[in-house]
């Protein structure tokens, strides 16, 4: 029924324009699969797929880019991968982890290379060793080589919003 070509409402969602998706994804989808990913984050491949599945297809939502590809049509829409969003949020979380914004969560969760030798910025964090493939997904074992090769004035952000603009921007040039 929902999603047959003569379901109710199918003909109306088709009308919608791409920037009213975006919204709707935005508001709705996107808040859903991304919930406490942080935490969950899948790193089985079939769960990757499943969740990139649901923005491929609400990306094809619009008629006029239903027959686009798909990395077209996240740029229309003005999107990012669903796993270019997790690295982000790891990013994120790690910054506030960094810098104490969480006041009950105990400083040993990272652990920050004391070496003044180090390239880059003052806050790189240590390799933890591990046998164990979910270990290896823990968040400073899965963001290591992300966050020691963000450039110092990226890390050294004051504020979290500031952070997440410095990060963004660092992106879109890349």
């Amino acid at each position: 029924m929902g999603n047959s070509p003569g379901s109710p409402g199918t003909e109306t969602i088709n009308l919608l324009k791409p920037e009213t998706i975006n919204l709707l994804y935005k508001s709705y989808i996107r808040p859903t699969i991304e919930y406490a990913n942080v935490i969950w984050n899948p790193y089985f491949v079939k769960d990757i797929n499943m969740l990139e599945r649901i923005q491929r297809t609400a990306t094809k939502i619009p008629k006029q880019l239903k027959n686009k590809p798909y990395e077209e049509r996240l740029t229309i829409l003005e999107l990012t991968t669903h796993q270019q969003r997790r690295h982000r949020g790891d990013l994120i979380e790690t910054f506030k982890i960094a810098t104490n914004k969480y006041q009950s969560l105990p400083n040993c969760i990272l652990k920050f290379n004391q070496s003044t030798r180090t390239r880059g910025h003052p806050m790189k964090l240590l390799k933890e060793r591990n046998t164990k493939k979910p270990r290896s997904e823990f968040l400073p074992n899965r963001i290591f080589n992300g966050w020691n090769n963000l450039p110092m004035e990226v890390v050294t952000s004051t504020s979290v919003n500031e952070f997440k603009n410095k990060l963004d921007k660092l992106q879109s040039n890349k």
